[in-house]
């Protein structure tokens, strides 16, 4: 409950409640005869502290009017450690929506949840019109007795609403929070502020959280402050847009009643901003026209301040997608405004978009958006950049560029090229915030040639899109003279693309060519957009040839390497240093082996056979892919693997050489089922199942057919490959009946073979091989 004892309010614009209050709502304090103080806050709803109890005065007006809800974790609890997996739980998070509504009925207000997933329905129409609206669309969530009329309000109390109901509280994010019970004699409500069109209630919840270290019965109690904003809706939604699965946005699933008269439509509308032009006849003639309400986003001032202008830089690199299509300052950062600058500015209030700082192990960005469910309009957003993010992209920029860039290669990396690295991670994350998707086929357009090509990279950048997991320039070589810029991902061709048709603004109706539009667009493939079934749509990837970028991105892998100043170890800082760099480097290699393996037994949109929608990797390209296994995957790793390095920053390499031989080969394996599939289902010559099955065969037991000593890295490799081999027959259901046909005969054919090589060979080879067949002898 609201304690009274030590409690400071701070209201701001209070004011006398004899100048502010109707006469009704006088009386009904009056006959009270309450010995405390009476608060009067105005603002949407006027409302009245005293004492323990709080009130809102509701206005008519506004009775039927849909609201939204969010709640913004002011102060974080303090917890002993926090699981990686979870991002929610920072100070500025932002959690929500819930859409509500008051409607009056009779002596009562009703606070009711409006459904908002259905459009399109006639109550005058019969059919299915007539069975959907047998179905409400409100869903009653609490009933508020009134307590006093005026004649253009209602007064309601609302003392336990605010500090009981879910609504107003973390309870529906229970499981992202981990919250446990909540301890309502620790829990108050501190603060109320009102404003024209929208409330903040401020609270601090205590919640019983179990702690197993404790023992059986072991709990501790966590403490959160929480802002919540109720905040009025548009009062006329934004025109819904239906997404186009050629255009990367998040979309809204709705069941639409108006397409079909007999059975409802599933459909997705996108989600976006409400960007409309102060001067329409203006914007229409083809001027610069500033929007009526820009979005902002403000830069959290416990941001380090180093970074802050690269945070700004981020947000303002949009500004060009939206001065093409006519709207000028139409997006900005700035930095969070003092409460002298700004006394009302809050990060709880939905009026002001927030970057957050959160200090955190956590590597990682995320730029989330606050929707309105009726129409997918996006009314605010709450950024989140954890700390760490830092480690990942210097881990990233020196795997990457490290060999063309030997400010990558310093101990500490200087802020003016560390601000550049975060930027892009700010950039990709506001894209997002704008509605758009990631779009993995970003990376895929440009050739080896190219992107070593500086006077064409100021042109067209890494790629077409920076809401593709595209990083670095790593097609780069140490003789190229390629730029920073050029080096880092930035907002590309398809970004624009994709603003223009998200964004341009067009008088209601206008828009029914959109599809059209996009279809002549696309026949440019800088603005293509493609889902991941396409193997071009990969994370982390680059370049129009995933065997010479990702083979060239290993040879300078292996140049860094043969780095001996690179490697060395002088201090604890320049331990952590070297170890973090050795571990990106592994994981760097590891992501090229994953970019090629996925071409294997894959498929691609069609261009431009109208036949079929997916047509699969050629069958020259799949020779390609096996001589790049020959070459960069299926070899001893021991210039990666170096144990005097390893030791140094104490890794166990051997242990990271075993765990990628077995992810790599059991691919390997199972990749089989893809190309029996396939083979199965075309009508063209592919790379064949058994053509594929031969070749591994030689790729793996090359010292067999050559008489040959096998190495115990290559050892390793055959053992991994008779156990994946073995685990196809593990689950037969799964796999198509020729695989498994074809797997025995492979199985016989190591048989043979083996037994054949065995001859001549010491006791200990031959108890490996011996080893190797026994494994097989079940199947």
């Amino acid at each position: 409950m609201w304690k009274r004892v030590g409690l400071i309010l701070l209201f701001i614009g209070s004011v006398c409640f004899h100048l502010t209050a109707q006469q009704e709502i006088y009386h009904f304090f009056d006959s009270r005869q309450s010995k405390d103080s009476l608060i009067v806050i105005p603002g949407m709803f006027t409302t009245y502290c005293q004492g323990e109890q709080i009130y809102w005065e509701i206005p008519d007006s506004l009775c039927g009017r849909d609201m939204i809800i969010t709640t913004t974790i002011l102060e974080a609890a303090a917890l002993k450690a926090r699981r990686e997996e979870k991002r929610y739980g920072y100070s500025g998070d932002l959690l929500g929506p819930i859409i509500i509504c008051f409607q009056k009925d009779g002596n009562n207000v009703l606070l009711q949840i409006p459904l908002c997933d259905r459009i399109g329905m006639d109550k005058d129409k019969g059919g299915i019109h007539h069975v959907a609206c047998q179905r409400g669309d409100l869903m009653l969530h609490e009933t508020l007795p009134i307590l006093e009329r005026t004649s253009s309000s209602v007064l309601v109390k609302v003392t336990n609403l605010l500090m009981k109901s879910p609504l107003f509280n973390l309870h529906p994010f229970n499981f992202e929070l981990t919250l446990g019970m909540e301890e309502m004699e620790k829990s108050r409500i501190e603060e109320i502020k009102g404003f024209p069109e929208n409330i903040l209630i401020r609270s601090k919840r205590s919640f019983s959280v179990e702690d197993r270290s404790l023992g059986a019965n072991g709990t501790f109690t966590t403490s959160w402050k929480i802002g919540v904003c109720l905040a009025l809706l548009p009062r006329e939604p934004l025109e819904m847009r239906l997404r186009n699965r050629n255009v990367g946005y998040f979309g809204l699933s709705k069941v639409d009643f108006s397409r079909n008269a007999y059975t409802p439509s599933l459909i997705s509308v996108v989600k976006r901003w409400r960007l409309e032009p102060k001067d329409p006849e203006a914007y229409f003639k083809g001027e610069l026209v500033e929007p009526i309400k820009p979005i902002v986003f403000y830069i959290d001032r416990n941001t380090p301040s180093r970074w802050v202008p690269f945070f700004i830089e981020a947000v303002n690199a949009w500004q060009e997608s939206f001065e093409r299509i006519g709207f000028k300052n139409a997006i900005r950062g700035e930095l969070a405004p003092t409460p002298e600058e700004n006394p009302e500015f809050s990060e709880d209030d939905t009026r002001y978009s927030f970057i957050s700082w959160k200090t955190s192990f956590i590597q990682n960005a995320y730029g989330p958006s606050t929707v309105d469910p009726r129409s997918g309009e996006i009314i605010t957003s709450h950024v989140g950049i954890f700390s760490s993010v830092w480690d990942l992209v210097q881990q990233w920029y020196f795997a990457q560029c490290g060999i063309v860039d030997s400010l990558a290669r310093q101990i500490e990396v200087p802020d003016e090229l560390l601000g550049e690295l975060i930027k892009m991670v700010v950039t990709h994350e506001i894209g997002h915030t704008l509605g758009l998707e990631h779009n993995f086929i970003g990376s895929s357009l440009y050739s080896m040639e190219q992107l070593r090509d500086n006077e064409f990279l100021d042109k067209h950048g890494m790629g077409t899109s920076i809401m593709d997991y595209m990083r670095f320039n790593y097609a780069a070589r140490g003789e190229d003279r390629v730029s920073l810029r050029n080096r880092i991902a930035r907002i590309g061709t398809y970004d624009h693309f994709a603003i223009e048709w998200g964004y341009r603004y067009a008088p209601e109706g206008c828009v029914k060519n959109l599809d059209e539009w996009v279809e002549k667009e696309q026949r440019n493939p800088e603005k293509r957009f493609v889902d991941m079934i396409d193997v071009r749509a990969q994370s982390e990837d680059l370049g129009n040839d995933h065997v010479d970028f990702n083979g060239q991105g290993i040879e300078n892998l292996k140049r860094l390497m043969d780095m001996p100043d690179v490697w060395q170890v002088t201090d604890q800082q320049s331990y952590r240093v070297v170890k973090s760099r050795f571990m990106g480097v592994l994981h760097q290699y590891s992501t090229y082996i994953g970019h090629v393996l996925t071409d294997i037994g894959g498929v691609m949109r069609s261009e431009n056979d109208t036949t079929r929608f997916y047509v699969p990797v050629s069958k020259s390209y799949m020779i390609k892919v096996m001589q790049f296994l020959d070459q960069h995957v299926l070899v001893p790793f021991e210039w990666l693997y170096r144990d005097s390095l390893a030791t140094r920053v104490d890794v166990d390499a051997r242990r990271l050489a075993k765990d990628l031989y077995e992810s790599t080969i059991t691919r390997l394996v199972q990749k089989s089922i893809n190309i029996a599939l396939i083979e199965d289902n075309v009508n063209e010559e592919v790379y064949s199942l058994d053509e594929y099955l031969d070749e591994l065969h030689h790729l793996i037991f090359r010292e067999w057919r050559e008489n040959t000593t096998v190495s115990a890295s290559r050892y390793m490799m055959q053992s991994i490959y008779v156990k994946a081999l073995k685990a196809l027959f593990g689950k037969p259901d799964y796999i198509p009946s020729r695989v498994l046909v074809k797997g025995m005969k492979e199985v016989e054919r190591i048989v043979e073979e083996g037994n054949t090589y065995m001859t001549g060979l010491s006791d200990v080879e031959r108890k490996k091989v011996t080893w190797l067949l026994e494994n097989l002898k079940s199947l």
